[in-house]
Formats: structure tokens, sequence, C-alpha cells
């Protein structure tokens, strides 16, 4: 169950930042960066908390997932601005349909 909590927190704060573009037009790129360092410095006190781990594969993936994850919230965000965040939001709800079946995970055999 605190998954879907989280979910849903994420959620509101991924529409709440969209609104907020949407009516200062701040560049993409500039508040994917803020959101990034902030998540950062949010969870920076778990560090004392976990072992470092020294594998390879896992920094280059996290790296990897970073800068994948600034390109789309970069252009989430834009597309705020530019098209307004309803519209914006609506196409970030659909992609998780389209990514599920897509990976060959179908909506109807899920439920």
């Amino acid at each position: 169950m605190l998954w879907f909590g989280a979910g849903l927190a994420f959620a509101f704060f991924s529409a709440l930042t969209m609104l907020i573009n949407q009516k200062y037009k701040i560049n993409g790129r500039l508040i994917s960066g803020m959101r990034g360092v902030g998540v950062g410095l949010l969870f920076s006190p778990a560090l004392f908390f976990v072992e470092t781990l020294t594998d390879r594969a896992f920094w280059i993936l996290i790296v990897a997932e970073g800068v994948v994850s600034t390109f789309y919230n970069s252009r989430m965000y834009e597309s705020s601005a530019r098209y307004g965040a309803s519209s914006t939001a609506l196409i970030n709800v659909m992609s998780i349909g389209i990514g599920l079946h897509s990976g060959g995970f179908s909506i109807p055999n899920a439920l």
C-alpha cells in the first residue's frame, strides 16, 4: 500500500509542476534539472544508512535512467508551457497504457 500512496503523491506533484509551468513558462530543461536536484537533496540523508554499491552496471544504469528521465520531464514541462497542463497531463497518463501495451503486456488481459 505504500507504493500506492507514493504513486498518488508523485502524480499530484507532477501535475502541480505542470500547472506551475503552464503559468510561468519556465524552460523545461531548467525545471527538470531543479526537480532532479531537489529529489537528490531530499534523499541524500539515506546515503548514511545504506552500503555503497560497487557494481559498475548499477551506476551506468542509474546515470542512463537519469538522462532519459531528465529528457522526458523536460519535454513534458515544455509541452505544458506551450499547450497547457491539461493536455500534457492527459498525454502523460495515456503513455502508461501505450507503454504497457507495446511491452507485450495488454491492459485488458490485466483486468
